[in-house]
């Protein structure tokens, strides 16, 4: 469910998260962070940014962030059932960095729980 998003906003969202890869494939998680977060002040909820994001906590060994990470993209999206209401990538990638379900919200179900995805 990533938010639509406006021309220059785009741009930035995508410069931020090309920069945040690279930033990754040299393992330089501070800087994937870094432009991860500048791409968000441009487009709020923008998936690809937040999977950036947990990318680099699960490169600097941070799973405690990987989780607060998904609770910060449910609340800029809204989603009380990830499992409904994100992208499939996004909850996928949460799942395989975490061994569990997004669960940010109490009325959230598991969704390795659930039967379709």
């Amino acid at each position: 469910m990533s938010m639509t998003r406006s021309a220059p906003s785009s741009d930035v969202a995508e410069a931020a998260h090309r920069l945040a890869k690279l930033a990754l494939d040299e393992g330089d998680t501070r800087q994937a962070e870094w432009a991860a977060s500048q791409g968000l002040l441009a487009a709020p909820g923008d998936e690809a940014l937040y999977r950036d994001r947990m990318l680099a906590a699960q490169q600097a060994s941070n799973t405690s962030a990987i989780k607060q990470i998904m609770n910060e993209l449910c609340e800029a999206v809204e989603a009380n059932n990830p499992c409904d209401q994100l992208d499939l990538s996004t909850v996928e990638l949460f799942e395989k960095l975490t061994g569990k379900g997004p669960r940010p919200h109490s009325r959230a179900r598991n969704c390795s729980s659930q039967g379709s995805r």
